[in-house]
């Protein structure tokens, strides 16, 4: 038995239904569809940033989705990865009528792989483009080691990111350079003198990561900061001269430093760096803590005079590292020595990770957990562990 509205007044609904006029049907279905569609009716400033941080394809392919949207990407900042937008050979066509076209500001900027001068001359035409200004963020790489183009600095009043690879940074070209807002620098396999380098890092005051790679003309790196966070570097360069010291004179706020090559071997000191958590380094790492008492790992069979001289330093060292990385971790005495020194004056050490050779593992780590003080680490967060 059927219950509910009678089937008297459910005849007389669908026949008031079928007479309904179509507009008004028409009308509903718009209405419907906008209450839908609530991202369009945001301002087209904040559409235009929400396009920026799209893929380069995906950002242009917005311009389909609604007659509101037709235009906004060539009027959004432009976010332009040259890596995905085309087909290599047609690459030099397609960029210049992307940045020939743009009328918007420039946010971020990655160069292609250059294989012919007709994509260095695109490049180059971009770098010049009123459709870059106010770039935030390069990434020029595979420039073949040619000196960086000039124009690449007309950017460094608004740049944030910069990375920079296979290219060389002529001392005449950067004097003078300033970077006031760049948070972010990595340099790859490039060459720039050690004055250039380090009058660079120096120009830059917002500088919180650096990174430098495979680099040559440089054997020392001085760092004063009162942002930096976080260094890495991997100093091998089949070239001369490359980097062999990095002295952190004043860095109240680094946080990380990481020596990224087994094999390269690198002095580091560090006079002033409060806050310094965790150190990643190699067996061909040396180390200076407080500008006194050296830790090296790099030399087999090498005893710690240093740890017998410097006894007397070691009770006024305020060692805060939190964590430890030792790469290519071999057990012999240089390195438990300079595991244990972390382990009996760390404080506040909470971690030490060893990589070392998977072969013989478990007899391995077994031999090594009798060398390493353990029991007697300075840090009582680390022995509840």
């Amino acid at each position: 038995m059927e219950t509910g509205v009678p089937s008297s007044r459910k005849r007389k609904s669908a026949a008031l239904e079928g007479c309904r006029p179509a507009a008004a049907t028409g009308a509903a279905d718009r209405r419907s569809s906008e209450d839908l569609d609530r991202i369009s009716r945001l301002p087209s400033e904040i559409l235009g940033e929400i396009i920026s941080l799209l893929p380069t394809k995906e950002g242009a392919r917005t311009q389909i989705l609604a007659p509101r949207w037709r235009h906004l990407w060539r009027s959004s900042p432009l976010n332009l990865d040259c890596d995905h937008i085309g087909p290599r050979l047609k690459l030099p066509r397609i960029l210049l009528s992307i940045i020939s076209s743009h009328q918007g500001s420039g946010r971020r900027f990655r160069s292609p792989l250059l294989y012919t001068s007709h994509h260095i001359h695109a490049v180059e035409a971009c770098l010049l483009s009123p459709a870059l200004d106010s770039l935030k963020e390069l990434e020029l790489t595979s420039w073949r080691g040619h000196p960086i183009p000039a124009s690449v600095f007309r950017f460094s009043p608004t740049l944030c990111v910069a990375h920079i690879g296979h290219c060389s940074l002529p001392d005449d070209t950067l004097q003078g350079v300033h970077f006031p807002l760049l948070k972010q620098l990595e340099l790859l396999h490039s060459t720039i003198s050690e004055g250039s380098l380090n009058r660079l890092i120096a120009d830059c005051p917002s500088l919180e990561c650096l990174l430098i790679l495979c680099c040559r003309g440089a054997r020392c790196l001085r760092i004063n900061s009162l942002v930096i966070t976080s260094i890495g570097v991997n100093n091998y360069s089949p070239y001369e001269p490359m980097l062999e010291q990095i002295i952190i004179e004043s860095a109240p706020c680094l946080e990380t430093l990481l020596h990224l090559h087994e094999h390269q071997g690198l002095r580091v000191s560090v006079l002033l760096a409060p806050k310094l958590e965790t150190i990643g380094c190699t067996n061909a790492t040396s180390l200076v803590l407080g500008g006194s008492a050296e830790i090296q790992c790099n030399e087999p069979g090498r005893s710690n005079v240093w740890r017998r001289e410097h006894l007397d330093l070691l009770g006024s060292l305020d060692i805060r590292l939190k964590t430890v990385v030792l790469n290519n971790y071999s057990g012999r005495k240089s390195d438990v020595d300079f595991v244990n020194f972390f382990i009996l004056n760390a404080g506040q050490l909470e971690t030490v990770t060893l990589v070392v050779d998977p072969t013989n593992i478990e007899k391995f780590l077994a031999k090594q957990r009798r060398k390493l003080k353990l029991e007697d680490m300075a840090s009582n967060d680390s022995k509840k562990k």
